[in-house]
């Protein structure tokens, strides 16, 4: 990664000359170069991936979001040791890496810059919002609470740090102990209670679908949240709540032509279906045989079973290698900043630099090759 046109860059400066001689952690790899009367700032981002090309394929959830607190707060302590301001820290989520093994995070430290920093954390924070899980609580409670921190006029990072060590309250009066085990049940059971509120997940969701952003910083901070989050509604007399899962065997009148996986809840894909989907992948050499359709957008693929959408397991494939997306009913395909590389045609793709599909097409995933089929 190359960065130019920075105003008070300088080679003798002290920050310059500390990141020449140090290898620091938590910083990108740097060094700098002059060219053409103009200076490079040089980075280092092998296996490691763009913070904001990961959360496109990441759901952002509350322990993400600690390790990332902890994270800015243990480079501020570390740039203090080496006598350097944590002001000259790029905070944009294009300039933040994030290691695809560890998931540690890496900042771009620029000598010279002269940014916002509350500015860019807030901004940061702001992007966080519509990442996160809304279907958990901590989640919720976890990114609308630093984002109120980094709303704030000259906020410092210790008050986000300090955020997270709160003791938490919860937020609900029920408490329904441990877990029942599933129940099957046939049509004429009744249930022996009726609950006056829907669960927490659907409160959660109406919640957060009837108020904005600023309304629910503004209920955090005036103490609202819960009252308004268990407000009753006249319809939640309707909805029946039980403290465990009711499942209903399913009636099977005639086997006929039904597949198996059919009745395991499954879905069989047919031939003629790719037609309404991104195409597909036709192995060959090693993986001959293999077929991958790409049956949504964004789609993802790599070693990760947990971080992508079709795993190829070799040894010589990233954990997210790359990546299909669609834009004006064009698609396309992306390196993802891999330790092999991405191939179309025999040519390697820069990462990160998608590049249109057409079918036809031969791809290599490192040593792995398929023919891309549109749909």
């Amino acid at each position: 990664m190359i960065l130019t046109g920075i105003e008070g860059f300088s080679e003798e400066s002290f920050e310059t000359r500390m990141l020449d001689k140090n290898s620091i952690p938590m910083l990108l790899p740097f060094s700098h170069a002059s060219i053409n009367e103009s200076q490079e700032l040089i980075y280092d981002i092998s296996s490691r991936q763009m913070l904001k090309k990961w959360l496109e394929i990441e759901k952002l959830n509350g322990k993400w979001l600690e390790k990332f607190v902890e994270s800015i707060a243990g480079l501020e302590r570390t740039l203090e040791g080496y006598l350097l301001d944590i002001s000259q820290i790029v905070f944009r989520l294009d300039l933040i890496y994030i290691d695809n093994s560890r998931e540690d995070f890496y900042f771009c430290f620029c000598p010279g810059y002269q940014g916002n920093m509350h500015e860019e954390i807030k901004e940061v924070f702001n992007q966080f919002l519509p990442m996160a899980d809304m279907e958990d609580e901590k989640t919720v409670r976890t990114v609308y609470s630093l984002n109120k921190i980094a709303n704030r006029e000259n906020f410092s990072i210790s008050d986000l740090a300090e955020e997270l060590n709160k003791k938490e309250e919860p937020i609900f009066e029920e408490d329904y102990g441990e877990p029942f085990e599933p129940v099957i049940v046939g049509d004429d059971y009744e249930s022996p209670w009726e609950a006056e509120q829907p669960g927490l997940l659907a409160r959660l969701r109406r919640y957060v679908k009837e108020n904005n952003v600023f309304q629910i910083l503004e209920d955090l901070d005036e103490g609202r949240f819960k009252e308004k989050l268990n407000e009753p509604r006249p319809e939640d007399k309707l909805i029946e709540q039980k403290p465990f899962k009711i499942m209903k065997a399913p009636e099977i009148k005639e086997l006929g032509d039904i597949e198996i996986e059919d009745l395991l809840g499954g879905e069989t894909m047919l031939i003629k279906d790719w037609e309404n989907s991104g195409g597909y992948l036709e192995g060959t050499g090693n993986q001959s045989g293999k077929v991958i359709v790409l049956d949504k957008m964004p789609f993802s693929i790599g070693k990760s079973k947990d971080k992508t959408d079709e795993t190829l397991n070799c040894p010589t494939v990233s954990r997210i290698h790359a990546r299909f997306n669609k834009s004006d009913e064009i698609y396309y395909l992306e390196d993802m900043n891999s330790r092999n590389g991405t191939r179309l045609n025999g040519k390697a793709l820069a990462p990160f630099s998608p590049a249109e599909l057409k079918n036809g097409d031969r791809i290599s995933f490192a040593d792995q090759d398929f023919y891309y089929r549109q749909g």
